[in-house]
């Protein structure tokens, strides 16, 4: 039987007429300690197979299957970090779970370019050591950009016409190193942040007073340094 084949490296099931059941608690590739390539391309696959606790995985293809609901977490942990290839395509994912306070590395993916519905990206509190987003910049759906905590480092100026961040409604760049200038374009781009003044007809960023109002959620605010948490009231 497959099974008792434990010095197993490889692994390719795909594109075949039956179907392979997975469970949270046990999965098929537990009995190939030393599997490093994973191919369950077009298996019927209803859920993520477990593959949490495998060590060894570097390449993992799980494309053209029916895969439901959110990416996990575990799933970037999968081969001690050394994961090198991982295809999700053609699936019923729906999103990614919060990415915030990991220890994701590395640069922001070039993909994200295509997330053409993505509304909040959280990528704070990790070990991210890029540059500036400008890429993201021209996503009108963005409302939402936290890269606090990082390493990101640079200027914050992405030049005339390369971005517009229209309807970007929180930015939280807090604890990188960034440098340089920050220009006065890189404001006014925030339309979806201001308020327009019937009396003189001019538009100001709106700002949260520290009398009558109120919210929703615990809030973090930076001042010189400090990190000040406020909870909901």
């Amino acid at each position: 039987m497959v099974i008792c084949l434990s010095n197993l490296a490889t692994l390719d099931l795909s594109f075949n007429k039956f179907s392979i059941i997975t469970s949270s608690n046990s999965s098929i590739v537990s009995h190939f300690p030393k599997l490093y390539s994973l191919n369950l391309a077009s298996c019927n696959l209803q859920k993520f197979p477990n593959l949490q606790n495998h060590s060894t995985l570097m390449n993992v293809d799980l494309s053209d299957n029916k895969i439901q609901g959110e990416i996990p977490n575990w799933i970037w942990e999968v081969g001690n970090e050394a994961l090198s290839y991982l295809n999700l395509s053609h699936n019923n994912l729906t999103s990614l779970q919060e990415p915030y306070g990991n220890f994701l590395e590395g640069k922001i993916p070039q993909s994200l370019v295509n997330c053409r519905m993505l509304h909040v990206l959280n990528l704070g509190n990790n070990m991210i050591n890029d540059t500036y987003p400008c890429s993201l910049g021209n996503n009108t759906n963005l409302h939402v950009l936290v890269l606090r905590s990082n390493r990101f480092h640079g200027s914050v100026h992405c030049g005339e016409g390369r971005h517009n961040w229209s309807n970007l409604h929180i930015l939280d760049i807090a604890h990188n190193n960034f440098n340089g200038v920050v220009p006065p374009e890189f404001f006014s781009q925030w339309r979806a942040m201001t308020t327009v003044d019937n009396r003189t007809s001019t538009k100001q960023l709106s700002y949260i007073v520290s009398q009558g109002f109120y919210y929703q959620d615990t809030v973090t605010v930076t001042v010189k340094g400090f990190e000040l948490n406020w909870l909901k009231s």
